[in-house]
């Protein structure tokens, strides 16, 4: 009778190990895995490439067998009261921020799950929760129905935050702005009706924030923003 106790602690310690070990990440240029600076510094002197760019990743929890898609919500907020018109992603500069989530052509640090099939967009919250505050929101969605296993790091997106209209004609002032980004959410998606359902993930590995310009804020980054989860019909109905 002992030895059937202490094998069933032994069970559910080792189950809640699995459990825990589900999480994610936020690096720049790459998964957090793969080491490097957080901050990307504030490059304002032209108006062409990339300035910062964001890769997401995560390790799924079990039971999810038959992943078709995901969410990913970002929250953005800057060191002064206001945004800056160049800190408006959703007004002066809303084509200044494309979203990908193919990886076949690298980084090649974590896995590619979606290998070159997934589609998706990004949005702008319309209700920002300060002043200097927004949410992005990222769905991406694949035809096909695979398994995520429980310890391999998986990359699900990327972001880039363009340098354009930083100067000249029509330029969106406030590029200097800093800001501290944090994927504060990642839901994993199965079609309606599968066992395990939708997974939630919002615990951080190695770290789920990035910065820009240094990225002070008043009370350190933010938090978790509460957003309405969708269904898997919902999600794929954007794409259709």
């Amino acid at each position: 009778m002992k030895k059937t106790a202490a094998l069933t602690a032994l069970l559910i310690i080792g189950s809640a190990s699995l459990v825990s070990a589900a999480g994610l990440n936020l690096g720049l240029n790459d998964c957090a895995p793969a080491g490097g600076s957080i901050n990307a510094p504030a490059s304002c002197a032209g108006s062409s490439g990339i300035t910062i760019g964001m890769v997401g990743s995560a390790i799924a929890p079990a039971g999810m067998d038959r992943v078709v898609g995901c969410e990913d919500y970002i929250d953005v907020e800057t060191n002064q009261a206001t945004l800056s018109p160049w800190w408006t992603l959703d007004g002066c500069r809303s084509n200044a921020w494309p979203v990908n989530f193919d990886f076949t052509l690298g980084p090649f640090t974590c896995n590619d799950f979606w290998a070159g099939l997934a589609t998706g967009s990004g949005s702008i919250s319309p209700e920002h929760s300060a002043p200097n505050r927004f949410q992005m929101k990222l769905v991406c969605a694949t035809v096909a129905e695979n398994p995520m296993d429980t310890v391999t790091e998986q990359y699900l997106f990327k972001v880039n935050i363009l340098r354009s209209r930083s100067v000249g004609i029509g330029n969106c002032t406030g590029c200097g702005q800093a800001a501290c980004l944090v994927l504060t959410r990642v839901i994993i998606n199965q079609p309606d009706g599968a066992v395990g359902g939708n997974a939630t993930i919002t615990a951080p590995m190695i770290g789920n924030f990035v910065t820009y310009a240094g990225g002070v804020v008043a009370g350190g980054c933010p938090g978790a923003t509460p957003a309405q989860d969708r269904t898997w019909g919902q999600v794929k109905s954007l794409y259709r």
